[in-house]
Order: C-alpha cells, then structure tokens, then sequence
C-alpha cells in the first residue's frame, strides 16, 4: 500500500497502519518528492504504478480530487485508489479493525 498526498492527515494513517500490521510500500507527492516521510522517500506521483501497490490511499484531505484525477492520469485504475477523506477507506486496508479508533483520532464520528 502506498500514501498519495503528505500532510498532518498522513501521519495519523500511518500510525493507523502499523497498528493494523500493514506496511507502507511508498509514498507519492509531487511537491515533496525527494523528501522523507518517516523512513519512505517520497517519490513524484508519475512513478506511482512502479511501486505495484495493491492500494493507494490519498491522504491528503484538500487536494484529494485532484490527487486521484493525477493517478488515473498515470494509468492507475480508480478501483485501486482510496481517498482517505471519504468513507470506507480504513476498512479497505484494515479490514474494519481500526476502524473505530481511526474515527476516535480524527475526531469524526461518522
């Protein structure tokens, strides 16, 4: 799995994914490319399919139409991206376990 789109945001889904035992595969961002994001060198969002993800998440809340509309743009199909401010993403990459304490972090009971 990989994360399209640094910000605050991405750093709790990261803490969401290790307690889910998942590990991250990349990070995208075309602003931050050449950056680290934790231990992951962020990579531009054009080398997206290099990584074969089986999942990328946008985790970017303001600009995650945008982030999806690049990735589709590079030939990633919509079925594999996620955006994060929409519903259903942590049960795509947790399988609902973290679900609950995701919306507790985030302060949004949906």
């Amino acid at each position: 799995m990989a994360f399209c789109g640094v910000d605050e945001v991405s750093e709790i889904a990261l803490l969401s994914l290790n307690e889910a035992g998942l590990e991250l595969a990349g990070v995208l961002d075309d602003d931050r490319a050449g950056q680290r994001f934790f231990n992951t060198t962020i990579s531009p969002i054009k080398e997206a399919s290099a990584l074969g993800c089986e999942l990328i998440v946008i985790t970017a809340f303001d600009s995650g139409r945008e982030l999806e509309e690049r990735l589709k743009g590079f030939g990633i199909k919509s079925e594999k991206v996620c955006n994060i401010s929409g519903e259903g993403w942590l049960d795509r990459i947790s399988g609902g376990t973290e679900k609950q304490k995701m919306k507790s972090k985030l302060g949004k009971e949906k």
